[in-house]
């Protein structure tokens, strides 16, 4: 519609124009994309007010049950949500989804054997082991330490 309105003396008047005109029948050339649909969001009263008067009267026991749950729970709820947020991230679960076997730590063959202390580490034979040993001692400190101290607690 506008490259009608363009002709020779309007683009000799405003030479800022000729931009414009090359990039309208640029866009002649291509395809427009096809129209998005659009997403149409309603409110819809009805569903609150079905909510305040299904709940009416209920308020307080609501807050109340909020209240313990949510804001201060127990210890035992707390130690509940550990455990499952622990079960979650159980690393020998999450091992058996990996498609890639272990890789020895020392010199990266297919691994067979962990230590033995921690768990952590892989090896493929006792030789890969010994040899890492001294760099691998305080991490491994470190893991036996941690987890004997959550078993305590525990």
């Amino acid at each position: 519609k506008l490259r009608s309105h363009l002709n020779e003396v309007m683009l000799d008047q405003l030479p800022i124009l000729v931009e414009m005109q090359r990039y309208l029948e640029h866009l002649s050339m291509m395809d427009p994309p096809a129209p998005a649909r659009e997403l149409i969001l309603e409110q819809v009263p009805e569903i609150r007010e079905k909510i305040l008067t299904d709940n009416k009267g209920k308020w307080k026991k609501i807050a109340k049950k909020q209240s313990q749950t949510c804001f201060n729970p127990s210890t035992a709820d707390v130690q509940a949500q550990a455990k499952r947020w622990a079960d979650t991230y159980n690393f020998d679960v999450l091992e058996g989804l990996l498609t890639d076997p272990p890789k020895c730590a020392v010199c990266g063959a297919e691994a067979t054997k962990r230590c033995s202390r921690c768990q952590n580490e892989w090896y493929c034979r006792r030789e890969c082991q010994v040899s890492h040993w001294k760099k691998h001692k305080t991490a491994c400190d470190l893991i036996v330490e941690t987890n004997e101290s959550v078993k305590a607690k525990g």
